[in-house]
Order: structure tokens, then C-alpha cells, then sequence
């Protein structure tokens, strides 16, 4: 058994388990005596409710191997109350055989989505590959976040800018909601990347200098990419509202993804970010 099936299993022993104890007998109606001593559902009651067998379930939370179905899958997701994204993220793990392989992990950035990475200006934009590094950016998205090409590329990385970067902390207004929904879409979306060394690196590292990340690390969410607003602190240009999207670029290799900034129309953010894009930029270090 390869060391990536091996730690795939063990993955799923943790989720399972840490969804299994988020439900209450109450949530499924079943009566509660004072002599039951657990928070959530016990491995008979799951697998009751999946229609599956308590020792093939067992061997599951053992991290021993097992071959579900998709039709178990779906099942246990029920039983287990997951959500869409949660679904998906089981089946990923359990059965990683029934999702298209995850892309190559080193891209290369097609030119017409470069240009339209430039078209996209006055409002701020920037690509990720498959492990969240930027591998491009415009002009505003640089005015606001900083220069990318000062970064070393190794850190250029928007998880690790989030958690281990102290100007993008200052940032965001509401740093800690966009942090922590960014640990589930990171877990979610690199699911297929666990066999990956830069991967286990990032997040020995982020478990070692950020106790945010080691808090949120093991609770095991996972979340889809978000559309919301996000309240940028730009120390010059003042607050600005984005509407932030991140959509998945139809490009020929596959994993990039294209995020935008888009400030709302209300109020001064549509002025304080053409007044931020259009002053004179600093030198910036050669890329």
C-alpha cells in the first residue's frame, strides 16, 4: 500500500469521525438516557443509518482499507448530515479513483488569459494554480496586495500570505471569518494534492507559525470557493469594499483559477480605488 493511499485512509478516519461527533442522538430523534456518555452518534448508530454493516464502517474510522461504493457514499453523506462540499470532499478521500486526477502541479500561464488578466484592470486581479500560488497578477491587484514579484516565489502563496504575513493580516477587515473559510476551501480544493510534498511542507510550516492555523487546521471543514464582500484597510487609499469572486479558468491544463476584486458601488470605494490605481506607482524589483 503506497504512503499516499495510506495517508488518504487515514484522512477519511478523521473526518468521519469528527462528523460523526457533531450529531446528537436528539438531531435524529433517538431517545438520550443519562447513562449515554458521548457527545455524538456512536459507529452502530452511522452505520445503521447508512444501511451499512458496523464492522465495515469501523474499519473505516481504523483508517483500514476499504472499497465503497458510490451508492455507500451517498448514504453515509446522508446518514452524516454532510454538505455538498462535505460530500464531495468524502467521496475524494474514500474513493479518490471515481474524480478526475488533480491537474500537474506546475503550470504554465497561457497568453490569452494573461491579457485577460490585463484587461481586467482598474479592478484588482490575480491567478492561482491548483496549490494556491499566484503565478500572475495586474496592475491593481499589485497597488493593493503589494507587489507579488517582491515575494519570493516559494511564499507566494495566498494561504501563507494570509496566515504568516503580517501587512496582508492588516488588510482585511475582517481577518479572521476570511482566514478560517480560507483553511476549508484550502482543504477542500488541494484534497487530491495529499501525496504532494510542497503541500505536507505548507502545512507543517503554517501549523508551526500560526496558532490561528493550528486551531482551525484539524476541525477538518471544508468549504467551496466563496463569492462575498470583503472590506479592504488600504493604508493609503483608505477602506474599500470588494465584491470577490474566484472563478476557475477555462484553460487547457486545467487548476488555474482567476480571483477578482470588484469594488461595490455604494459609497467612496469605486473613487478610492481609481485614486489607488492611478497614482504613481513605486519602482518594483525586476520579476
Amino acid at each position: 500500500m503506497s504512503d499516499s493511499e495510506t495517508q488518504a485512509r487515514q484522512q477519511l478516519a478523521h473526518f468521519l469521525k469528527d462528523r460523526r461527533a457533531r450529531i446528537s442522538a436528539r438531531d435524529i430523534g433517538l431517545p438520550v438516557s443519562a447513562r449515554r456518555r458521548v457527545p455524538g452518534l456512536l459507529r452502530e448508530e452511522v452505520a445503521q443509518l447508512a444501511g451499512i454493516s458496523v464492522t465495515w464502517y469501523t474499519w473505516m474510522e481504523q483508517a483500514r482499507p476499504t472499497n465503497p461504493s458510490m451508492a455507500v457514499l451517498k448514504r453515509l453523506a446522508r446518514a452524516l448530515r454532510l454538505s455538498t462540499t462535505e460530500r464531495a470532499h468524502l467521496i475524494n478521500l474514500a474513493r479518490p479513483d471515481l474524480d478526475p486526477a488533480a491537474p500537474a502541479a506546475k503550470l504554465a500561464l497561457p497568453a490569452p488569459l494573461a491579457e485577460t488578466l490585463r484587461g481586467l484592470a482598474p479592478h484588482p486581479a490575480y491567478m492561482v494554480d491548483p496549490h494556491w500560488d499566484v503565478v500572475a497578477w495586474n496592475e491593481p491587484a499589485a497597488r493593493l496586495f503589494g507587489d507579488f514579484g517582491k515575494i519570493e516565489p516559494t511564499a507566494r502563496n495566498i494561504l501563507e500570505l494570509l496566515f504568516l504575513d503580517l501587512t496582508w493580516r492588516a488588510l482585511f477587515a475582517d481577518w479572521a471569518v476570511v482566514a478560517e473559510a480560507a483553511v476549508g476551501q484550502y482543504r477542500a480544493s488541494t484534497v487530491h494534492l495529499r501525496d504532494d510534498q510542497r503541500l505536507r511542507t505548507r502545512i507543517a510550516r503554517l501549523m508551526e507559525r500560526s496558532a490561528e492555523f493550528r486551531r482551525w487546521w484539524p476541525r477538518q471543514e471544508v468549504a467551496g470557493p466563496a463569492s462575498w464582500r470583503k472590506t479592504i484597510n488600504h493604508p493609503q487609499a483608505g477602506t474599500i469594499v470588494f465584491n470577490y469572486a474566484a472563478l476557475r479558468a477555462d484553460d487547457a491544463q486545467g487548476g488555474l483559477q482567476v480571483v477578482i476584486y470588484t469594488p461595490v458601488a455604494d459609497g467612496m470605494s469605486p473613487q478610492r480605488l481609481m485614486t489607488l490605481v492611478a497614482a504613481k506607482p513605486r519602482r518594483a524589483a525586476p520579476r
